[in-house]
């Protein structure tokens, strides 16, 4: 009886499973990562020394200010500045803000080199880089070689992650926290390794930090985890305790620097963050605004990459590993959503929803290799499909961005701000017509009045005539008009200036 009760426990014993014989060689994956990185370096290069005046330059502009004056003006990393004057006039403005970690590296390194716009994209392409490698390892690591490689090329190419990899701004940087956060997240959830989780907890809160409002998009992936039975199958009580202390410190974290800037630095100065994002239940209503949320993916991942997303989005819900993308895809539209009328009309907004969306292309182009099976003329067939897709997606990404390298009146506003310069000098009190976009003032180095009329504190007004405005037909009667060109015109406040 015993030997019968051993021969079925012997029985019952799983085989080992048999190890396919992979696709490349560890050095060939590497190699092939490292053209992949080449490539995603290159295409991010381009007019990397122009000016910070092309697709979105009021961010970059606003974003490289802050930068500035942690250069010439304050260390104090708890007092970011910006051109603004604040309630009490004083210039520059300390503000309410996100963490400021990224105008801070840069102001430290401008403190050593000296101020150089350039060096603020070779951060964000740094950073832009990075998430390209977690898109190649997440896609490696839960689906295979061919997916990773998909993946990290679309990503590599993607018209939105290829200019907004290399602007001003801090997007990038809280698009790589936020990518290396799910990551890490992900593996403990499979194998409970702690250091995972140690990793996961620091680089959201960072993402929090910089981009509060990511938030949102993580909510539908772990609710899906918290009710699935694969986390409480394998849930122990220690587990519960680390998640909780991984969650109290990425959202205890945000929470404290949010109340410390809203409550300590907006009550003194009264320079706050736009909350225009929060003033969007009219959208909800409207048929036209899901059409243009569907318009906008059709943009940023080109035609032929949201027709692949689309696909991949229905056909993942079936694979249990694929599941998790799926519910961050709904995790994206929910953010779209619930921000509407802020995120809608600043693309970079859509910066962390790329890599996922890469992830999910890269799953859909593993398994129309894997659908073709062994058979010669269907595999032959589905790389010529895959191959003229990813062709389609580059020229798409080229001809759709090439737009966004350019702003119009982009010379006019960098010639009037370098004559302004001369003029005034630095730290001047400037009136200008630029006053939304604040570009100008950065590169005139001028401080932009709390009013939009002329204040006594006003010593100079300037006028970029590619839009009419009413102010330069009240000037005070002392105003001295001392450069008309033909785009700009710059008057003196002798009154003010005294």
């Amino acid at each position: 009886m015993a030997k019968t009760k051993k021969r079925k426990k012997q029985q019952n014993v799983p085989k080992p499973a048999v190890k396919e014989k992979p696709l490349l060689s560890r050095q060939a994956e590497i190699g092939l990562l490292l053209v992949i990185l080449l490539l995603a370096f290159g295409v991010r290069m381009i007019r990397i020394d122009s000016p910070l005046l092309d697709f979105h330059a009021a961010r970059q502009t606003q974003t490289a200010s802050n930068a500035y004056y942690f250069a010439t003006n304050t260390a104090n990393f708890f007092q970011p500045k910006f051109i603004y004057t604040d309630k009490q006039g004083n210039a520059p403005g300390v503000t309410e803000m996100e963490l400021p970690v990224y105008q801070y590296i840069l102001g430290m390194t401008y403190r050593v080199t000296g101020v150089h716009d350039f060096m603020g994209r070779l951060l964000s392409i740094f950073f832009g880089l990075g998430v390209t490698a977690y898109v190649w390892i997440i896609a490696r690591r839960y689906f295979g070689i061919i997916a990773a490689g998909t993946a990290a090329l679309l990503y590599a190419i993607t018209p939105v992650a290829v200019f907004f990899n290399r602007t001003y701004q801090p997007d990038t940087m809280a698009s790589f926290f936020f990518i290396g956060g799910i990551y890490h997240l992900a593996v403990w959830l499979d194998d409970r390794e702690s250091r995972h989780l140690k990793i996961s907890a620091p680089m959201i809160a960072l993402c929090l930090l910089i981009k509060p409002m990511v938030v949102v998009m993580l909510v539908p992936w772990i609710v899906y985890e918290f009710i699935s039975r694969r986390f409480w199958e394998k849930a122990a009580r220690s587990d519960l305790w680390r998640v909780g202390a991984a969650a109290a410190f990425a959202l205890g974290t945000t929470g404290v620097w949010y109340f410390y800037t809203h409550f300590f630095i907006r009550n003194v100065t009264g320079l706050t963050m736009s909350r225009q994002q929060f003033k969007t239940t009219e959208f909800w209503f409207s048929p036209w605004f899901y059409f243009q949320t569907l318009e906008r993916v059709w943009i940023v991942l080109t035609p032929i990459g949201a027709i692949m997303l689309a696909l991949a989005f229905f056909l993942m819900w079936r694979d249990r590993r694929a599941r998790i993308f799926s519910t961050l895809v709904v995790g994206h539209f929910l953010y779209f959503i619930v921000m509407a009328e802020y995120t809608y009309p600043h693309f970079y907004y859509q910066l962390p929803f790329v890599p996922i969306a890469a992830v999910c292309i890269g799953w859909l182009s593993a398994r129309i290799i894997k659908w073709a099976g062994d058979d010669d003329s269907s595999l032959l067939i589905a790389q010529v499909v895959l191959v003229s897709a990813f062709i389609g997606i580059g020229i798409f990404s080229y001809t759709s961005s090439t737009r966004w390298y350019y702003i119009d009146h982009a010379p006019l506003v960098l010639n009037a701000a370098e004559k302004t310069l001369e003029i005034a000098g630095p730290d001047a009190m400037v009136l200008s017509n630029d006053m939304a976009a604040n570009d100008f003032h950065y590169y005139s180095r001028s401080t932009m009045p709390a009013s939009s009329r002329v204040s006594p504190s006003v010593q100079y007004v300037v006028w970029l005539k590619y839009a009419e405005w009413d102010v330069v037909k009240s000037l005070p009667e002392d105003s001295q008009l001392i450069v008309n060109e033909q785009t700009y015109a710059i008057w003196k406040l002798e009154s003010n200036n005294n």
